[in-house]
């Protein structure tokens, strides 16, 4: 599977470790109100697993809170990407030019 996608286990190891490490600087921005969960419940409840009413509020918090992370995440990476600086070189018959 990994080796579909051009990868080695430990670059597997790498990327697992980096998003990781990345969901827990943004988590507190993943928090989800009580509020949320029971809007998202009677908004969604008929598409919810969850037996109970108990279940169904964990599954639904879940939800959210992986959609917050998520877009915590995006919003780090673009973030990080448009705060950093990348030069492209370029060489030519006179030399490097930046």
């Amino acid at each position: 599977l990994l080796t579909d996608r051009g990868m080695t286990m430990s670059e597997f190891e790498t990327q697992v470790a980096l998003r990781m490490a990345v969901e827990r600087a943004v988590e507190k921005e993943a928090s989800v109100s009580a509020d949320q969960v029971n809007q998202y419940v009677k908004d969604n409840g008929k598409l919810l697993t969850g037996k109970t009413e108990a279940e169904k509020k964990a599954e639904a918090e879940k939800i959210l809170k992986d959609q917050k992370l998520q877009e915590a995440v995006m919003k780090w990476v673009e973030g990080a990407r448009s705060a950093a600086r990348v030069w492209f070189w370029q060489t030519s018959e006179t030399g490097i030019q930046q």
